[in-house]
């Protein structure tokens, strides 16, 4: 969980002479100071005291709880460096180590922060702080016999600019103060060394009316709570955290925990409500094209049924349309057949409402039909001869006379 962007932050500043907790809460663009308070240490009694602390303070807040002091061989100092990112920055000030430490450990934790060039051709600015990662084990211990979790370290120096005024912090650097990017020996009060600490986080805080709230006193977690509001700490946040996880608060994985079980509970609920509302349209579905299929084929069917109703009523037309025919064909096909000389041959015959049509072959070339062909209920309509070598071709057309 980040660190930045909290509304409530409790800044503890720790020495083996005391303990000091700062309660901030944001009020509009600033913090207010809502509660304070310092718990001297004993012999060996850091987590008594922190435990005392906190208790007077309100006890440890489920916002942020930030720790801040200095670590046993840590060293502070400010150089110049290029835009990398962090890994490649913290490689980089390992070769700048040996310049600022008498004994450089061999596992050295670094905690820097950037302060981009404020004109062109300028390097960047850089804030370092490292010590032997043994030290942590310290502030573990304390902590542990405390039953407290911090969600960070930050060296309250950290956030210094270069413009700031001189910082006596007694707990921290006993007989010296930082003033221009270089530690410098004083004898004087710390009041008066950071009296014009007012001014400057006039702008950032509202302190306390008319409460006994010394800036002096407390100017460690000022100036990490400082650090934290600036809008270039998001930057340096990740060059910031060296806090072992094991000594972080474990809210913010309990709080991914029940979140990722509520995704999933509320995952599994849609996706039963989805299989469910899915089957069920699955079941219409199935219904609807059971039901299509069943009356594709009624349909099929009943026009299977029509046609054949269709043909058998085209038939039935066609028989009831037929004609009972002439009685008296028989009789008239005798006298046609009495007529016709002997050597003639009938090829086609075609009798239709009383009328005939016949075509006749016959090898007698003097053939009179005319006169042959002579009925009292049929008068030649159309006679047509075609002769040739052998053979005489006549189509003759019969047609009903008026009187029958």
């Amino acid at each position: 969980m980040r660190i930045s962007s909290r509304l409530v932050y409790q800044i503890v500043s720790f020495s083996p002479a005391a303990m000091r907790v700062c309660k901030f809460r944001k009020h509009g663009q600033k913090y207010r100071i809502v509660s304070w308070n310092t718990v001297p240490c004993e012999q060996g009694g850091e987590s008594a005291a922190l435990r005392k602390a906190l208790e007077d303070n309100g006890g440890q807040i489920s916002g942020c709880m930030v720790l801040t002091g200095s670590m046993e061989s840590g060293t502070f100092f400010t150089c110049q460096g290029a835009p990398l990112n962090v890994r490649a920055q913290k490689n980089a000030l390992e070769f700048e180590l040996p310049l600022h430490m008498l004994q450089v450990p061999q596992d050295c934790v670094i905690q820097f922060t950037r302060f981009p060039a404020e004109a062109e051709g300028e390097t960047d600015r850089l804030n370092v702080y490292a010590f032997d990662s043994v030290a942590i084990n310290h502030m573990a211990s304390f902590l542990t016999m405390a039953k407290v979790k911090a969600d960070e370290f930050i060296y309250p120096l950290l956030g210094i600019k270069h413009d700031d005024p001189p910082v006596c912090l007694p707990e921290i650097e006993s007989g010296f103060c930082w003033q221009h990017g270089e530690w410098v020996p004083y004898r004087g009060s710390a009041e008066e060394c950071n009296k014009q600490w007012t001014k400057v986080l006039e702008n950032d805080f509202e302190f306390p009316v008319g409460k006994d709230f010394s800036i002096s006193d407390y100017l460690a977690c000022l100036l990490v709570m400082r650090l934290i509001m600036s809008k270039g700490f998001p930057a340096n946040e990740s060059s910031v955290r060296i806090m072992p996880p094991k000594l972080r608060p474990s809210r913010c994985r309990s709080q991914v925990i029940i979140m990722i079980f509520l995704l999933l509970v509320l995952g599994l609920g849609w996706s039963y409500r989805t299989g469910i509302r899915a089957y069920h349209q699955y079941q219409q579905y199935s219904d609807l094209v059971t039901e299509r299929n069943a009356i594709r084929d009624k349909t099929k069917k009943i026009k299977a049924d029509l046609k054949k109703a269709e043909k058998i009523k085209k038939e039935l037309e066609k028989n009831s349309s037929i004609s009972a025919g002439d009685p008296s064909l028989l009789t008239k096909l005798y006298d046609l057949s009495l007529a016709l000389p002997e050597d003639t041959l009938v090829t086609t015959f075609r009798f239709n409402d009383g009328n005939c049509d016949l075509n006749i072959q016959s090898q007698n070339r003097n053939i009179d039909l005319s006169q042959r062909l002579h009925f009292s209920y049929w008068k030649i309509g159309r006679l047509n001869q075609r002769i040739t070598d052998t053979i005489v071709t006549s189509t003759v057309a019969l047609v009903k006379t008026e009187a029958q």
